[in-house]
């Protein structure tokens, strides 16, 4: 990251913490949660930044963000894949399909591919067990996916990228 980009990042921090957060440890997550959402991930820099302005440990954010699912330090991808493997889309394969769309798009979930088009996680449940197995493409939600309606899905995504 160049000087000019490291010092915009960390006012941006700044604000985020003196905004609403206050350099409390207790707020940590909220702040982590808005640079994330700042940044669309959490730069490692970011990390950093954000524990020497709240005079917390690199070690202790990292801990924070390795345990809570919902904090990531790559950016996603355009199409963000949602895999549901929950004990009813596991009993009806989602393996499987997990395993197809890694093939597919060349990387393992919890990764985005190169381009920065398709990013791929699994998720402990989507709450609709009885129309699994269930994939999300962003907000858009599949059901009853099988191998053959996975490949549609992906070919439209992928289409819409040809198109544009």
């Amino acid at each position: 990251m160049n000087r000019d980009a490291n010092k915009r990042m960390n006012k941006d921090i700044q604000k985020i913490i003196n905004k609403q957060w206050g350099k409390s440890r207790d707020k940590l997550i909220p702040v982590l949660q808005e640079v994330q959402s700042h940044f669309g991930f959490l730069p490692r820099d970011a990390m950093y930044e954000v524990g020497r302005q709240m005079n917390i440990p690199t070690s202790k954010i990292h801990g924070v963000i390795t345990f809570y699912r919902q904090f990531r330090y790559t950016p996603r991808g355009k199409y963000h894949i949602r895999l549901c493997r929950g004990t009813s889309c596991h009993l009806k394969k989602s393996a499987n399909l997990l395993s197809w769309l890694e093939n597919h798009l060349g990387i393992h979930q919890g990764n985005t591919d190169k381009g920065g088009l398709f990013s791929l996680e699994t998720v402990p449940c989507m709450g609709i067990c009885g129309e699994g197995p269930v994939i999300a493409v962003n907000e858009e939600y599949y059901t009853q996916t099988d191998q053959k309606k996975l490949q549609q899905i992906m070919d439209i995504y992928q289409n819409l990228e040809k198109d544009t």
